[in-house]
């Protein structure tokens, strides 16, 4: 006796659609702010203010051949901008910065303190350190491998020299590659007493 098989068939077929995959939704990105200059850390206030540490664009001079990025060329372009409602106002600026066309070193990482103070750090020289800086002419590279403190006026000063610290100490100086003093702090975090800082070329972590 010969079956029907139609009923089966419209079963397993119902059957594979319901058990078909789902595209899966990909996440929604919202634009906070545009234009920024080479956006590098960023920070979020109590009162939902955000802070970005912008790099910069260097200069056109002075130029000077650095040992590990060749040909840099500084300006004061560096900055910490605070964004509101989208529009984002310079808080602290004409911070220095340097590139070699592809690499920027500038303002490199920022962080808001319980009491809502802003504390930010400007990184490189890179290799050299501190003599590094002053082989710059102008002091165009004077104000980097430091760490910065905002006053209630907005008036930003200096608080830690990183490259200085590196220039007199390099503990990793017996280790292959780290005879010359290196500095370039990149990331911070606010503490109780003030900030944390993480020098990724002296490969230490200071307090």
């Amino acid at each position: 006796m010969r079956r029907s098989t139609g009923g089966i068939s419209a079963a397993v077929a119902t059957l594979l659609l319901c058990a078909a995959p789902v595209a899966a939704q990909g996440p929604t990105v919202t634009q906070v702010v545009g234009g920024l200059d080479a956006p590098r850390g960023i920070a979020i206030a109590a009162d939902g203010t955000l802070y970005v540490a912008e790099a910069g664009s260097g200069g056109t001079a002075p130029c000077v051949e650095h040992p590990e990025l060749g040909h840099l060329c500084f300006g004061a372009t560096s900055a910490i901008s605070s964004v509101k409602g989208g529009v984002a106002t310079r808080l602290v600026e004409g911070l220095p910065s340097a590139t070699n066309g592809t690499d920027v070193i500038g303002a490199s990482g920022v962080t808001v303190a319980a009491d809502g103070s802003v504390w930010f750090l400007v990184g490189g020289p890179g290799a050299g350190a501190a003599d590094g800086r002053a082989g710059v002419p102008d002091g165009a590279a004077a104000g980097m491998g430091q760490l910065y403190h905002v006053d209630a006026s907005g008036k930003a000063a200096s608080v830690a020299d990183f490259a200085a610290y590196e220039t007199a100490n390099n503990r990793d100086k017996d280790q292959p590659g780290n005879t010359t003093p290196d500095s370039n702090a990149n990331g911070l975090t606010a503490t109780t007493t003030g900030a944390a800082v993480a020098d990724a070329g002296a490969n230490d972590l200071l307090l």
